[in-house]
């Protein structure tokens, strides 16, 4: 069976399964260099469940401005690549900036450091895990840094197992999901919520980092984070993010593309393991 390139990285006697750059040094390295701030943002996700909508929201909610002639990793850096020195900046770089500083992960919850001291606030955004699935395949198999080759059939299997880069989405989103039930400092939201009422959901974003939000800035807001603009906008959805000529980041960013892929047994598999680990917690999604 195919299989991801991946590296594993031992923490609190438990193992993760990260992209091959984060290994067990950089981990190491993220915890003795990067030191975060109470006025620190964070966004975070599991992969493929809406990271770049939401970068796209923060950039021009707290500049007041869309990101047309700005790469918008620029200001809202990847910080698992940083840490292992694959990214634009570096740790380094990162702990010289001054001013309030945003990035974006895709860390499981007991790997982020200093998430028990209250510090920083996260922005966490959750995808129904069966349109994730699809997203995270197709993005597999264009993605150099994945090197994943295989059918649909084998991606399941892995994603299933969560022998897959960063690891169970069950448990990923689940273990965030408890986390912000009890502070103050994660604000949970749905893809399918965005969908469904952006306004909305820009609103609680605003609120939350306590950032001036004017009707005509919510206006320019979701506007410039429709689905098809920011397609089209390569500061968002350009080249320098896969790696690769002729790829796109963002593919169709719709709800209910799962039921082109997912066969019969699979749907069954499937929710068995979404009642077991997330209905069981409360936590439910949106499929269609």
């Amino acid at each position: 069976m195919e299989s991801f390139n991946y590296s594993i990285v031992n923490y609190q006697s438990n193992e993760w399964i990260m992209p091959p750059y984060f290994t067990q040094e950089v981990l190491e390295n993220l915890y003795k260099k990067f030191t975060i701030r109470n006025e620190d943002t964070f966004i975070v996700s599991y992969p493929k469940s809406g990271t770049h909508w939401v970068k796209q929201i923060l950039y021009i909610l707290v500049h007041g401005k869309s990101s047309q002639k700005e790469i918008i990793e620029n200001s809202i850096p990847f910080l698992d690549v940083e840490a292992a020195n694959v990214g634009l900046f570096g740790l380094e770089h990162l702990e010289k900036i001054s001013s309030r500083r945003y990035f974006h992960s895709h860390l499981p919850l007991a790997l982020m450091p200093s998430i028990l001291n209250g510090k920083a606030k996260y922005i966490y955004i959750a995808r129904n895990p069966k349109d994730c699935a699809v997203s995270y395949y197709h993005f597999a198999r264009q993605y150099q840094r994945m090197n994943f080759q295989g059918t649909w059939d084998e991606f399941f299997t892995l994603y299933m197992n969560g022998k897959i880069q960063y690891g169970s989405i069950f448990d990923h989103v689940v273990t965030w999901w408890k986390r912000s039930q009890t502070g103050n400092d994660i604000l949970f939201i749905k893809y399918e919520d965005m969908h469904k009422n952006l306004s909305t959901v820009v609103e609680k974003i605003a609120n939350f980092l306590n950032v001036p939000l004017t009707p005509n800035l919510l206006k320019t807001i979701c506007t410039q984070s429709q689905f098809h603009n920011m397609k089209e906008n390569d500061k968002v959805n350009g080249q320098w993010i896969t790696g690769l000529e002729n790829t796109s980041l963002l593919r169709k960013g719709k709800i209910g593309d799962w039921q082109n892929h997912f066969n019969e047994e699979q749907n069954k598999i499937f929710d068995s393991i979404y009642q077991q680990k997330m209905v069981s917690q409360s936590l439910t999604f949106d499929f269609n």
